[in-house]
Parts: structure tokens; sequence; C-alpha cells
């Protein structure tokens, strides 16, 4: 049998990946099997394994994905300051397109998936690990993009806002279906909007 190409094994990857946080969020983590997986993707249990061993890299590989997302939109928001606008307007527009993936069907099943995985992160180490880790590379970036407006030890300490806030908004669009994301970010901006911008070295 031939060999696949890279770009076919990188898409069935990705497809399994979205199976399985479909799977997460309608069944929640324990009660999801393997099985469960290749039927939501359509594809072999043997097709399956080629890729992940067990749920347990499943969750893992879910976890470590918005690594690159953000990177590319981090690198945005810096090009964006460096054209004249403020860092945490910039920040804010980051809160916006990461929000973004709750739109639509799909975006709930992403969503939910990413409460069960929350949950499972108590209990996981390797969950936790990646997570944290996740968070830790967004409050980094976060805080060196602030930190082009105001000083370090104030950049960190929003850029540790910011993320938090990124959670309580996930947790309120997963459990009210009236939560109006926009109001809330336009709120911070409005709240902010009150500080002098000062630069890093002042």
């Amino acid at each position: 049998m031939p060999a696949l190409r890279p770009e076919t094994m990188a898409e069935r990857r990705a497809a399994l990946l979205a199976a399985a946080t479909a799977c997460f969020a309608r069944k929640g983590f324990q009660a999801t099997s393997m099985r469960d997986i290749c039927e939501a993707a359509g594809v072999s249990i043997g097709g399956l394994y080629c890729h992940f061993r067990s749920k347990e890299e499943i969750v893992l590989a879910i976890a470590a994905e918005p690594r690159d997302e953000d990177d590319h939109m981090f690198d945005a928001a810096g090009r964006a300051v460096a054209d004249g606008k403020s860092a945490f307007e910039a920040s804010c527009d980051i809160l916006r397109t990461l929000m973004t993936f709750v739109d639509g069907e799909e975006g709930q099943d992403r969503l939910n998936g990413d409460i069960a995985m929350m949950g499972e992160a108590a209990t996981t180490p390797a969950i936790r690990e990646i997570l944290a880790g996740v968070d830790a590379c967004r409050i980094d970036a976060f805080a060196a993009l602030l930190a082009q407006d105001m000083k370090p030890k104030e950049a960190k300490a929003l850029a540790q806002t910011l993320v938090a806030t990124l959670y309580g908004m996930m947790v309120l669009s997963a459990f009210h279906n009236g939560f109006d994301r926009e109001a809330c970010i336009n709120a911070l901006e409005r709240l902010m909007a009150t500080r002098p911008r000062e630069s890093a070295a002042s």
C-alpha cells in the first residue's frame, strides 16, 4: 500500500482532532471511546491508531493546537502597534479573534470541548501542564505587546488579567446564551481609555 502524502496525513490528523473535540463536547472525556472518535471521523480503528495511540494523546494534541494560531495573531498585533494602534487596543482585538471560535455549531463543539479539557486538567497532570504552557505563552506574548505602552511590571499584570478575562468569557459563553462578549471587551477598552498612554521607558 503506497504511503500517504504528508498533506493528506495532516488533513486526516486535523479531521480526527475535530471529531474528537466534538465527541468530548457531547459526551465528556471519560465517556468517549476511541471507537466513538473513529465513527465521528469516518475512519477505521487502525486509521486512528496511525496518528494517536490513546485518548490522552488526542487530548494533548488538541490542547497544544492554539500555539501556532497565537503566533500569527500576536505577530499581526505587533504590526498594528507599529502602525500606530495602541497596544491595549491590539490586545483587545486578539481577545475578539480568540473568541470568534465559539461561533456556530462547530464553534460551540470546540468551546464545550475546551471546557471539558479544563475539567480533565484537574486530574491529568500532562494535560494540566500543556494548558499551563499555553497560558504562560499567551501571558508572555500579551505582556511583550503591552510593554510597548507601559512599564513591564504593569504590562505583565494586565496580561494576566486579559488571559483570566478570556477564560471567564469562555465559561460564560458556554453556560449563558445571552452573554455579550463584545460588550465585555468594549467595557475593558473604555476602562483603559481613561489611562494615559506612556512609553515603557517612562
